[in-house]
């Protein structure tokens, strides 16, 4: 049985989509929240935040900037492992054997028989034709 998509809108206030008794319930929890009892205790406890927080959420009610979360402080990315200043440049005997981007590397000879190598990918005129398989 495959599950049904839920709107991100309905994920929040579940309980009145549920129950629908409880949909009376959500202007009694904001007119206590909007007191101003409730505002000093809410301030006072955190531990009333933490309870009345996924309460607004379950009731669908957007709540109040004194329940909001603080900011999370950010990871300290990892500083970079490179040694100060620049690049040491390698010994000029090794660039020998870096013939690829190295454009001052010698190149090999030509084949024998004076026929150059076809370089890839193949120039347009020479399709490559893959061989036949055999039936059997």
């Amino acid at each position: 049985m495959r599950r049904r998509e839920v709107p991100p809108a309905a994920r929040l206030r579940w309980l009145r989509i549920t129950f629908p008794a409880a949909a009376s319930l959500a202007p009694q929890l904001r007119a206590l929240l909007d007191a101003p009892d409730a505002h000093a205790f809410i301030a006072a406890t955190p531990a009333a935040g933490r309870i009345l927080r996924p309460l607004c959420h379950t009731l669908g009610i957007r709540p109040p900037p004194l329940l909001a979360l603080p900011p999370r402080p950010r990871k300290p990315r990892p500083k970079p492992a490179l040694p100060p200043g620049p690049m040491p440049s390698p010994p000029p005997e090794s660039a020998a054997q870096y013939t690829r981007m190295n454009p001052a590397a010698p190149r090999p000879a030509q084949p024998p028989g004076g026929k150059p190598v076809t370089p890839w990918p193949r120039p347009p005129d020479r399709r490559f034709i893959p061989p036949r398989r055999s039936r059997t």
